[in-house]
């Protein structure tokens, strides 16, 4: 019984409970007044008083007018307003201590020419931009004359499979053409016989080099057999030397005399020509395998090196028939074959996917320092105009600048103890710098590259 009676006290609290909130709900909605006809114009009179509020209220924090908002002529004006720092604008702009890499690349089947800037300085290297090519290229060689100006450029000539020249203006970016061609005559490929054409090649063009001494010359080696002297001035070929036997693979100017051209061939012989007289005043020297490298010694120029594919290095003096002194230098092909600019005797060799430093200073080569890199084959080594001990290697996967300098026993060899600062001889050994932005395109061919 008592039971009961709490749960009937219960149940009416409960009821009364809901009695108030309807009521309450009925008096906050005017449900009472619901089916008068003044209960809707009340409704709608509330609705538009509130609207009119919000209103007068969006006006006080948003103006009408735009007028009056914009106090600036520029950005730059407005003291709240700071230009976001853009570092791709940055890295295209190109310092006066900054060394450009032209670099032919070939990734599946696809040919890019790519420009690198490096700063020594700073040690850092980049691409700076690059350009599709149509073909797969073969040789670089950087000059700065333009038959369009009086004022020097800054362009690169390209050989590729085609027997066509390219010339390519570097400071133009996202350039979808060449500046120039240097035509060749494209002929049906049958058996290979040396080919003599007025207008040009005949066959892919191997190697490159710009006569600086002569700034309207440029050289050209080709599989046709031939090497072109071409008039840049004009366009044309001004002339064609026809003394090897075989592919032309590699050729380079004297560094004094601008009518000494030295060339490399697959007929195993390297051979100097005087291009005022081709065929009256020539010399050439067997070196027993495929001439892969000529370099002059700009340092001594009357002797000249030659590489081939066997590993050997031969050293010649152009005043003599005979080999001054020869060595075995890699196990493979010496591809690479370059000298500092301005440390007398520090010669670059590359092969086995090794490059080797070596002392050739009294004719007499000792290795210096070997390293091996992980680019994969190295196709071709450049020295930097600017710096004796920085050099560039580029190889199947990737280009790296190597500063030598940085390792011990090139310092003490090349520089006397008095002028290696503290900071040298603290350096770790650790010679090698790949571009910062590099990807999984740099697994493609990084093949030849030069340095401007």
């Amino acid at each position: 019984m008592l039971r009961e009676k709490l749960w009937e006290s219960h149940q009416l609290k409960k009821d009364l409970t809901k009695e108030s909130d309807i009521e309450d709900i009925v008096q906050k909605y005017c449900l009472d007044e619901y089916d008068e006809e003044t209960f809707f114009e009340n409704l709608d009179t509330e609705k538009n008083e509130d609207i009119e509020k919000n209103d007068s209220e969006d006006e006080s924090a948003f103006p009408s007018s735009m007028n009056g908002i914009s106090q600036f002529v520029s950005n730059k004006e407005d003291p709240y307003i700071q230009d976001d720092y853009d570092s791709d604008v940055e890295n295209d702009i190109i310092l006066p201590e900054d060394n450009m890499i032209a670099l032919g690349k070939v990734d599946g089947n696809f040919c890019n020419l790519e420009f690198y800037c490096y700063n020594e300085k700073s040690d850092n290297l980049y691409c700076h931009h690059d350009i599709l090519l149509p073909s797969f290229p073969l040789a670089l060689a950087w000059l700065n004359y333009d038959p369009s100006e009086n004022v020097p450029g800054n362009l690169v000539a390209l050989g590729t499979m085609e027997p066509d020249i390219e010339i390519w203006d570097i400071d133009i970016m996202d350039s979808v053409a060449p500046v120039y061609v240097l035509e060749g005559t494209k002929t049906s490929k049958k058996k290979k016989k040396k080919k003599v054409s007025k207008k040009g090649h005949t066959d892919a063009v191997l190697d490159l080099d710009w006569n600086s001494l002569k700034g309207n010359i440029l050289a050209s080696a080709s599989a046709d057999f031939t090497i072109g002297l071409w008039d840049l001035s004009s366009c044309s070929l001004a002339s064609s030397i026809t003394h090897h036997e075989e592919k032309v693979q590699t050729l380079s100017w004297h560094p004094f005399e601008s009518q000494f051209l030295a060339s490399g061939s697959y007929d195993h012989t390297a051979k100097i020509v005087d291009c005022r007289a081709p065929d009256d005043s020539h010399k050439s020297w067997n070196l027993g395998g495929e001439v892969e490298r000529v370099i002059w010694n700009i340092h001594d120029p009357f002797y000249m090196l030659a590489s081939t594919d066997s590993g050997m290095v031969h050293c010649v003096d152009i005043r003599s028939s005979e080999i001054v002194f020869q060595w075995s230098s890699h196990k493979s092909a010496t591809s690479g074959l370059s000298l500092s600019n301005s440390i007398p005797g520090c010669l670059i060799t590359s092969g086995d996917k090794v490059v080797k430093v070596w002392d050739i200073r009294s004719n007499k080569p000792n290795l210096i320092m070997e390293k091996k890199l992980s680019i994969g084959d190295i196709g071709c080594t450049s020295a930097s105009p600017d710096s004796g001990f920085i050099f560039a290697a580029g190889g199947e996967r990737e280009m790296k600048i190597l500063r030598i300098n940085r390792n011990k026993s090139v310092r003490e060899c090349f520089l006397s103890t008095d002028t290696v600062s503290t900071n040298e001889s603290d350096i770790e050994d650790n010679v090698e710098v790949s571009a910062g932005n590099m990807d999984d395109e740099e697994e493609s061919e990084a093949l030849f590259l030069t340095e401007s």
